[in-house]
């Protein structure tokens, strides 16, 4: 499945991104997500626990694959 996300630069469309990415990770009603490949997962789990801890994407963080 391929997502995309609308919007200006700098709304949260990333931050939001990931932190779905990373509640997800232990499934909802039978639904989960899980990157591609294990270097996108790695960097969506350091992103995602940057963001716990305050410390956001700068605005021009891009990801696609």
């Amino acid at each position: 499945m391929k997502i995309v996300t609308l919007g200006h630069s700098g709304v949260g469309k990333t931050t939001y991104m990931t932190s779905l990415y990373l509640a997800m990770q232990d499934g909802f009603e039978g639904f989960y997500l899980r990157a591609l490949d294990n270097a996108h997962h790695r960097e969506l789990m350091e992103l995602g626990r940057q963001i716990t801890i305050n410390q956001y994407p700068p605005a021009t963080a891009k990801r696609s694959i």
